[in-house]
């Protein structure tokens, strides 16, 4: 994870989850550094980082890659304390009425791209075993899009544990499976509710898919069962980086029988808020945790610059409000 020298802080670089930061959690920022055709868009930031006294500095694209240590900055890069997560007590007691738990995924852009397709449908908080290989790194924040700033992450030492909790706590607990019994578009949701997706190699955890209450697979139109990734079974082929394979043999072409286990979340949670009896909350919805549940003042929504003024940034998404 990227750290500024000077002190224990991560750097969130990219436009749209450095502004988040920004927005969310003023009160945790020390530095922002943006590059010259940002500064339009970031006075309301400005002059509210003027008045809490906060660093910041107009820089060069050169010196915002340095900042960011990722020529992905995308024209702003603000150092800033990690966001403060509940403990999975703290969580039981908000009640969450969907939960999505990760076991293994090890891929920070896969891990990104779920937090962000979690906050959008309104999932309380996505969960997701420690030293898996992937964690809410910059560039795990960058994919997110701001959705780190919206739903906890919580790294824990057991997901199968956790999920014995929530459990307990009187959750239904529905596990991505390419063999299980129950299609997705017909499966009954029971809420409260959690959703568990597994490494696109080894699947679910045995403890972890005994736990379920239901193994649930993504029905495709083809030939096969056009399935999560995410979801294989141990010993069988299958990868998160590439999202799908394809197999056949002499007898015909090859057929795609799987989904990158983002893609296959989003199927998932789409189809899971649809049917919650809520619907999507959308982003944005949650409060952040904080202790004492006191709340960082918002600075003001603004606009990214037009797209001529965003040419020279890599890989800059293009601008949504």
């Amino acid at each position: 994870m990227a750290r500024h020298p000077d002190d224990n802080l991560i750097v969130v670089y990219g436009w749209f989850a450095a502004r988040a930061v920004l927005a969310r959690r003023m009160a945790d920022v020390a530095r922002i550094h943006y590059a010259p055709d940002r500064l339009q868009a970031l006075k309301p930031f400005l002059k509210e980082a003027a008045r809490r006294r906060l660093v910041y500095r107009q820089n060069s694209l050169d010196e915002l890659t340095r900042v960011a240590r990722s020529e992905h900055h995308e024209g702003i890069a603000v150092a800033c304390r990690p966001a403060a997560q509940p403990s999975i007590d703290d969580l039981l007691r908000r009640g969450p009425r969907l939960v999505t738990l990760l076991e293994w995924v090890e891929n920070p852009h896969n891990l990104g791209a779920i937090l962000r397709t979690a906050a959008f449908f309104g999932c309380d908080a996505l969960i997701v075993e420690r030293g898996g290989g992937a964690d809410l790194s910059p560039a795990t924040m960058r994919t997110a899009e701001g959705g780190a700033e919206s739903i906890p992450c919580l790294a824990v030492e057991s997901v199968a544990a956790v999920a014995a909790r929530l459990r307990a706590a009187g959750h239904a607990l529905y596990g991505a499976d390419p063999r299980g019994g129950v299609s997705l578009f017909d499966l009954a949701p029971r809420f409260p509710c959690a959703l568990a997706l597994g490494n696109e190699r080894r699947g679910l955890s045995p403890a972890l898919r005994a736990a379920c209450d239901a193994l649930v697979r993504i029905p495709g139109p083809g030939p096969g069962p056009a399935v999560a990734a995410s979801q294989a079974p141990a010993g069988r082929g299958g990868r998160e980086r590439g999202g799908s394979r394809a197999t056949g043999g002499a007898s015909g072409p090859p057929v795609l029988d799987s989904l990158n286990v983002s893609v296959a979340a989003g199927v998932f949670l789409a189809t899971l808020a649809a049917r919650s009896g809520a619907g999507a909350a959308g982003p944005g919805t949650h409060e952040p945790f904080s202790p004492g549940a006191t709340r960082t003042e918002v600075v003001p929504h603004v606009r990214p610059p037009p797209a001529a003024q965003r040419a020279a940034y890599r890989d800059a998404p293009p601008p949504r409000g």
